[in-house]
């Protein structure tokens, strides 16, 4: 390799790419190269002196980079002491230089490789290590490793001139330094294991204390840094055993360090007499005559006998500690925790072990932690495992566990016992704290059994757990106290009762003996408890509790109750309950019935008890009951009731005097006896009275002398019932209290005596005190005063007065007079007021819930106009004939249209249809609120007659719902274009501009006659046409393409030709592949319609078939539901109805099959008449024709099948270059056409393709076109070229076999004047 500049330069590059990144150090270092490249560098030198030599080599290598391979490469042609020197002195490692320890090893190395008279092999080898320390550290070889290899190494002693010796002794110091500090760590915590695996090469290097490397520089280092070198080297311990301390170890660190540290090294002993282990030094060690206990660290071992000298005895104690060490270490966990309690920092006994030992033979960790219990806290009974304590005991029946029974079996006892004072005190608490106890009292049973079954276990217990388990009361009464406890708070509340205390206080007694309790209610709560047993009868039991709970009786009282339930009849025991179960509800009714079952004649005799609960029930709800019964009870109930009660409490003290309740009064039960003959005429005024303080007067009656004009009054009112005073008897009674007795009877002593003439005149009077005018009645009796009356009357009129407190002398203070005239008048205007106001909220219900206003009105019969009628009155008379009333809020709206052509009604789809009717729902104010739009006569299906559409009913579309014009068109028939339109138009003008229904009309007029005129969406853009269509923006083509589908491809029930011929120039157009020929339908659209279109049938099969679902589904018909059939997979009927929907609405024009008056001879039967084409192409064509008899022209031109759908939608075009050109350009640019069909028919092609059920296929193609003003020059053979297409509209479409023979123009031009002559004056 050969570089430029100078050789040094080229030496020194050529030295980096030979050395790479290699050191003198590596196994595969390149010596020879690098030799090479120096010899090469002396070879272009030339003979150079030795000095001159060392010198350039010299400089070579102060130059370089990396001046250890400078010095591999150079080293061989330096002399000797050049070398040296250079290693010695120039290369001489600094504290802060640049030239580190590594690099400087790595150069001793190089120059002993090349010279090893320069350095020597020993300085060699301590650099190799230095090197490989320096690179390396401690990562890739252990400390022991390191050591190991220094030993042999290190000098015996200072020589002086060496290379790296106080380096490779400050190295050896260090290693071993931090290999002592390891084994220190690892002997600290207690990982003997692995402290062994680091130590075991020094017995590879000792024999009985004397070291095998014969260096005493190795034996000084071990001496004074590693004091401990010949315990390490002498220790043989047991490896299986290690491994199991150390996995102990390393879990966590352990406190049983004395312990562990048996199967350590001989620390103690002397260097050379160091013993396998501690544990063997002790053995050897043994014990004197007079000594008990054996040491080492902090731990202890205790003999029971003394002399126990023989090591083999001392061995089997040392086993057996080691053995328990062994288990704790395995098992772990309370073991451990045990061994420590009992051996560290204690002296260990044979008892210990023993223990230990006995422990490990269970081997049940929760039976250890019992038993670490027992040890640790002896005092501390635990009950939370109860369980194990009995399984301990169990266990330490076993006769091999003696020692550990005596230890621990007392413990076991206490916790048994504390385990029943724990659950005891619980259940306690539960009871005091009125807590629900069940489970604490299942537990304490529960308790008490298992005891029980132990039977091995039951005389060791303490007395009183013994008296317990023998005392204690059976399931069923516990269970059954538990019942009766929780249907306490069922029955009577959830609040504490004195019932649920008791029968807590009896349950305390049972499971807790000695505690006192209520000894006086024991028979109660033993009653409940025996009545609980004999019946399941949830009627009785529930009355029990109410009974055992009954206040102000005593225990005894209620146990007799209680002990009759079982035989009390059932009726009585249910109507008690219901009596008792609500006592602050409305116990009231069955409180009567109650009376009404006690006071039969067959329970009179067995009730003798039941009567002072029925007393207790009257005494306390005596108010509420005589309320209720006054209110409620007829006369006659009143009077049985009170006879009930006598009879029940016949021969008893119970009906008394007036400090009585007035049920259980000897007054009141007096005067109901009276009242007996008075019964017929109290029960008509109770009918008439209802309730009230004289119909209470009447019933309990008043002191002795007010009962005597009680009974006065009563019989006026008794022979008053069947005069023309009865109506006038009733309303003074009305009034009757305790305290106006006495008026009451003088104002019937008066009328009794009065004519039916007075009898009215006071009625007038009393029936004006309920007038708001203030005074108004005394107006009354002051103007009957006036009037002609006997002298009688007059006492009557008075009298009646003065009872009710009215004045006799208003005319005496005009101001009065004055005050309730202007009364009157304020009444009067604020009574018109309400009436404008009810009159308004009529209206407004009316429009929001007309049938329920209606209904409301006539139950009240009321009489009210419509708001339809109302607006019907506010029209012209010349709309009278033209709106039609529907119901309450609806009219309908006629807008004729008589003068329809027959194209015209085919383009809106009118059929016979005369009117466009549109119907409006009118809220109260008359404004429309919902509406809709359809044709009149059977036009629904004017295309198909037969079929029956499910469209038959209104469906309105609200004005003020959304912020969207309608869409789908639900109302009856068919829906069109038109209707589209016009519902479109009525929505934007009742939602905005709607000012009253005759502003309505003139606005829908005006749009009717205009139909066809803007676009169908928004109403903008393009003049009037025969069938109104979108204008080109592509939000209203996207808002049609959402109508309804009946609209959209309303040409397959139309015109069935029509819908062929649209296919079929698809077809064709897309088997070109020209896109251009299909517009914004892309050419693999194109194709994937084309085969979809090959599934359907003919279009009038797809018709019948479409009628078919249109009647099965009605409003939610779907095209593409419809065409699932014709589909596969299914899922391409969505894409196949998109594809029928594109092609009628894509052109935008009105295509038709020509009428049979338009049809022209000689042409054959497939004629088409474009009736209008695009609203874009009529607009520009009619501005060359701005009038119908304008001038024009009719031509004709050639074309094919592929070219058919392009023209339509975009008209003639001039194609003068490919690829649309058909026929080249002879004349020039622009459209070419004939004067003679003939002409034209030559330029006419067949084109391939074409759906399969086509009826067009493989025809030619002539169009008729319209040409504005007058022809061009012709261009020869009759040949006329157009060059503004604007001037062109093509109107009839000609289909004819490739032979057919073409008329003359002269014969076919007539006729053809004659449709477009119809077309433009709109009367085709």
């Amino acid at each position: 390799m050969k570089f430029k500049g100078r050789e040094s330069d080229a030496w020194h590059k050529n030295i980096n790419v030979a050395a790479g990144s290699g050191k003198p150090t590596d196994v595969d270092f390149p010596w020879i190269k690098l030799q090479n490249h120096t010899g090469y560098y002396l070879k272009k030198k030339g003979f150079l002196p030795q000095c001159q030599t060392d010198e350039r080599l010299l400089d070579l290598i102060r130059n370089h980079s990396s001046k250890e391979v400078a010095i591999a490469a150079c080293a061989q042609h330096i002399s000797t002491p050049a070398l040296r020197n250079l290693v010695v002195n120039e290369l001489k490692v600094e504290p802060n230089g640049a030239f580190g320890l590594h690099e400087y090893s790595q150069a001793i190395v190089a120059s002993n490789h090349a010279n090893p008279e320069a350095v020597s092999d020993i300085e060699a080898q301590w650099a190799r290590c230095l090197s490989e320390n320096a690179a390396h550290g401690s990562s890739s070889r252990t400390l022991g490793q390191q050591l190991q290899d220094m030993l042999p190494l290190l000098p015996d002693q200072v020589a002086s001139g060496l290379l790296l010796q106080t380096e490779i002794n400050s190295l050896a110091c260090r290693v071993c330094m931090g290999f002592a500090e390891q084994l220190e760590v690892l002997s600290s915590r207690n990982r003997w294991e692995d402290a062994h695996v680091a130590a075991e090469w020094l017995s590879t290097i000792s024999s009985s204390g004397l070291l095998l490397i014969p260096n005493p520089g190795a034996r000084q280092l071990l001496d004074s840094q590693l004091p401990t070198w010949g315990a390490w080297a002498a220790w043989q311990p047991s490896v299986a055993r290690l491994h199991a301390w150390n996995d102990y170890a390393v879990r966590a660190p352990s406190p049983l360090k004395d312990l562990l540290a048996l199967e350590g090294p001989d620390f103690a002993s002397m260097i050379g007499s160091a013993h396998a282990s501690l544990r063997n030094r002790l053995i050897a060690q043994g014990i004197s005559g007079s000594q008990t206990t054996l040491h080492w660290g902090n731990s202890h071992v205790r003999f029971k006998r003394n002399p126990f000298t023989e090591s083999g005895n001392l061995n089997g104690i040392l086993d057996r500690l080691t053995s328990v060490v062994d288990f704790a270490c395995s098992a772990g966990g309370d073991y451990t925790a045990l061994l420590v309690h009992l051996c560290v920092g204690k002296t260990i006994t044979d008892e210990t072990l023993q223990i230990l030992e006995q422990t490990r033979l269970l081997d049940k960790p929760p039976l250890t932690k019992v038993i670490l219990q027992a040890f640790t806290l002896p005092n501390q009974y635990s009950v939370s495992g109860i369980n194990e304590i009995i399984e301990l005991l169990l266990a330490l029946r076993d006769s091999r566990l003696d020692e550990l029974r005596k230890w621990t079996q007392e413990y076991a006892f206490g916790c048994i016992a504390n385990q029943v004072r724990e659950l005891q005190n619980t259940f306690r608490q539960q009871i005091d704290a009125e807590n629900w106890w069940e489970d604490s009292a299942w537990e304490l049973l529960i308790f008490y059994d298992r005891l029980q079954e132990q039977t091995w276990l039951l005389a060791d217990l303490d007395h009183f757990v013994q008296d317990l388990i023998a005392s204690r009361p059976p399931w069923v009464t516990i269970e059954t106290l538990g019942i009766i406890r929780n249907s306490i708070g069922s029955v009577t509340s959830s609040a504490p009762t004195p019932l649920r205390s008791q029968v807590d206080a009896y349950c305390r007694d049972l499971l807790v003996p000695g505690l006192t309790g209520f000894p006086h209610v024991r028979g109660l709560v033993e009653a409940l408890i025996d009545l609980w047993k004999q019946t399941r009868d949830e009627k009785r039991l529930e009355l029990a509790l109410l009974i055992a709970d009954f206040p102000n009786t005593s225990c005894q009282f209620r146990c007799d109750c209680l002990g009759d339930l079982t035989t009390l009849p059932y009726e009585l025991v249910i109507s008690t309950l219901r009596v008792l179960k609500f006592p602050n509800g409305d116990p009231d009714t069955e409180l009567f019935t109650l009376i009404r079952l006690m006071a039969s004649e067959n329970m009179l005799s067995a009730l003798k008890r039941w009567r002072h609960i029925l007393l207790v029930v009257i005494e306390r709800h005596h108010e509420t009951l005589l309320r209720h019964a006054v209110t409620n009870l007829s006369a006659e109930m009143w009077l049985e009731l009170l006879d009930r009660i006598r009879a029940i409490y016949e021969g008893s003290e119970v009906i008394k005097d007036r400090d009585s309740p007035k049920l259980l009064s000897l007054e009141v039960h007096g005067w109901s006896q009276q009242m007996a003959v008075y019964l017929p005429t109290l029960t008509r005024l109770k009918s008439v009275l209802k309730c009230g303080p004289a119909m209470e007067v009447l019933l309990l009656g008043l002191s002795a002398p007010k009962n005597s004009q009680l009974l006065r009054v009563l019989n006026f009112v008794k022979d008053s019932e069947f005069g023309h005073h009865g109506r006038l008897v009733d309303i003074i009674i009305a009034c009757l209290h305790s305290g106006n007795v006495d008026d009451v009877e003088n104002v019937l002593s008066a009328i009794c005596q009065t004519s039916s003439r007075g009898a009215e005149a006071c009625l007038s009077v009393l029936g004006s005190r309920h007038h708001e005018t203030p005074r108004f009645a005394e107006i009354v009796v002051a103007r009957e005063l006036r009037r002609d009356h006997s002298r009688q009357d007059r006492l009557a009129l008075t009298r009646v007065a003065r009872l009710f407190r009215i004045s006799l002398h208003i005319e005496r203070h005009p101001s009065r007079l004055a005050k309730v005239a202007d009364t009157l008048h304020e009444q009067y205007l604020q009574l018109m007021t309400e009436a404008q106001r009810l009159e308004n909220l009529r209206l407004s219900l009316r429009a929001v819930l007309p049938q329920d206003v209606s209904k409301l009105l006539a139950k009240l019969r009321l009489e009210a106009s419509s708001v339809v009628a109302d607006t019907l009155a506010s029209l012209p008379p010349l709309l009278g004939s033209l709106v039609e009333e529907v119901s309450e809020n609806e009219i309908e709206l006629r807008f004729p249209a008589p003068d329809l052509t027959r194209m015209q009604r085919l383009a809106i789809g009118a059929g016979d249809a005369e009117d466009f009717l549109i119907r409006l729902t009118l809220r109260h104010d008359g404004r429309p609120i919902k509406f809709c739009v359809r044709l009149s006569g059977k036009s629904s299906d004017q295309m198909n007659p037969e079929v029956t559409s499910k469209r038959d009913g209104h469906t309105a579309w609200e004005v003020f719902k959304g912020d969207k014009p309608p869409q789908k068109l639900g109302c009856r028939g068919r829906p069109n274009r038109d209707i589209y339109q016009l519902s479109r138009m009525l929505w934007h003008h009742l939602r905005d501009d709607f000012e009253s229904l005759e502003q309505t009309h003139d606005h829908i007029t005006s749009k009717v006659s205009m139909l066809g005129q803007g676009c169908l969406v928004c109403g903008l853009g393009q003049r009037r046409l025969w069938r109104g269509t979108t204008c080109p923006t592509e939000s209203c083509i996207i808002t049609f393409s959402e109508a309804d589908d009946e609209i959209q491809v309303v040409e397959i029930w139309q015109d069935p030709p029509v819908m062929d011929l649209l296919l079929t120039m698809i077809c064709a157009a897309a088997s070109t592949g020209q896109p251009e020929l299909l517009g914004n339908l892309s050419a693999s659209n194109a194709t994937i319609a084309t085969s979809m279109l090959d599934a359907l049938p003919p279009i009038p099969t797809l018709a019948k078939r479409l009628n078919y679902c249109l009647n099965v589904f009605g409003e939610s018909f779907q095209l593409a539901q419809a065409l699932l059939g014709y589909c596969n997979p299914p899922s391409n009927s969505t894409s196949l109805a998109c594809c029928l929907r594109w092609a009628c609405t894509s052109y935008r024009g009105f295509l038709v099959s020509a009428p049979r008056q338009q049809r022209i001879p000689s042409f054959g039967i497939h004629q088409f008449l474009l009736v209008n084409a695009a609203p874009d192409l009529e607009i520009a064509f009619s501005r060359h024709m701005p009038a119908p008899e304008s001038t024009s022209q009719i031509l004709f031109h050639g074309t094919s099948l592929d070219r058919l759908h392009a023209i339509v939608c975009q008209g003639l075009r001039a194609q003068s270059r490919p690829p649309l050109q058909r026929n080249g350009a002879t004349y020039g640019h622009g459209i070419y056409l004939a004067d003679e069909p003939s002409v034209a028919w030559h330029y006419a092609k067949v084109s391939e393709g074409g759906w399969k059920s086509s009826e067009l296929k493989n025809l030619k193609v002539l169009l008729g076109c319209e040409l504005a003003g007058q022809k061009p020059p012709c261009k020869g053979n009759g040949i006329y070229v157009i060059t503004d297409a604007t001037r062109l509209a093509v109107r009839y479409i000609f289909l004819l076999e490739n032979d057919a023979q073409m008329p003359a123009a002269k014969n076919v031009r007539p006729p053809m004047e004659s449709g477009l002559k119809s077309i433009r004056k709109r009367s085709l």
